[in-house]
């Protein structure tokens, strides 16, 4: 029941984030788009679906927030007590060609032993905007670099094409082996 309730939860984030790229892309906001920007929605959208939500949390012992020592979000359900879901949340567009995602499964590692004694899912989002006049964009992820492929396991994806771009949201399941590779 717990491991359908943090899906439910990042199926509902990915369409709703797809949406409101959308839309924000038909009120002229497109050219300023950046993964900070998708926090407010996401904010909202799991507070509508009654979860408690910390965002750019500090882990390890640093006091200072940094990209680097912090975590996107935690939520923690309002409903079940002890469910715990961590997220990492990418921006992708054409503009780049890879994406890193080792240094955010090692975030979300540290979140999960942190978590021990409560149920924890966590999962990378890759919110991700193509152009259609580019024949390579068929709704296609960027190659993933610097991550152990095995530990990803696909949960959701949503594509929205407009008349001239399209977007989308990709969204990952981090599953642990026994050893982290980075």
């Amino acid at each position: 029941m717990s491991a359908k309730k943090a899906n439910s939860l990042m199926v509902t984030l990915a369409e709703g984030l797809t949406g409101y790229m959308t839309f924000q892309t038909r009120t002229g906001l497109s050219p300023a788009f950046h993964r900070y920007l998708l926090f407010d929605p996401i904010v909202r959208i799991a507070r509508d679906k009654l979860w408690k939500v910390r965002s750019s949390e500090v882990l390890g012992d640093g006091n200072e927030k940094t990209p680097h020592n912090s975590i996107d979000f935690i939520f923690e359900s309002q409903t079940h007590e002890g469910l715990v879901v961590g997220l990492q949340l990418k921006w992708y567009d054409e503009s780049g060609t890879q994406l890193h995602l080792g240094e955010d499964i090692e975030k979300l590692h540290l979140l999960r032993k942190r978590q021990e004694g409560k149920e924890s899912f966590n999962f990378i989002l890759i919110a991700l905007h193509h152009t259609l006049n580019n024949p390579d964009a068929d709704h296609q992820l960027p190659k993933i670099r610097n991550a152990d492929l095995d530990q990803l396991q696909l949960c959701y994806s949503t594509d929205y094409p407009t008349r001239y771009s399209r977007y989308g949201a990709v969204v990952f399941e981090v599953k642990y082996t026994s050893q982290l590779h980075l």
